[in-house]
């Protein structure tokens, strides 16, 4: 048939979030929440069907933050300083 071709299952459109600062005396009052949540709609309304992010190894705020709002782990990246 003629028209889009679907992808397969294991082949999803990803959405990546490079960089998210909230201010330390901003914190805790809703805006990091409200600019993934910006971030969400502008990758769904792309077409993705995941949003990614990295978080340090050791910024236990950052990932409680995340896991809360439903994020979980999808992969493991190392590193070696050069």
């Amino acid at each position: 048939s003629i028209g889009r071709r679907r992808r397969p299952r294991w082949c999803r459109l990803r959405a990546r979030l490079e960089e998210l600062f909230v201010a330390e005396e901003d914190r805790r009052r809703g805006a990091g929440a409200r600019l993934v949540e910006a971030a969400l709609r502008f990758a769904r309304g792309r077409g993705a069907d995941q949003l990614l992010l990295t978080v340090w190894e050791g910024n236990v705020a950052a990932e409680g933050f995340y896991r809360a709002i439903g994020f979980s782990p999808v992969s493991r990246v190392l590193g070696k300083s050069l």
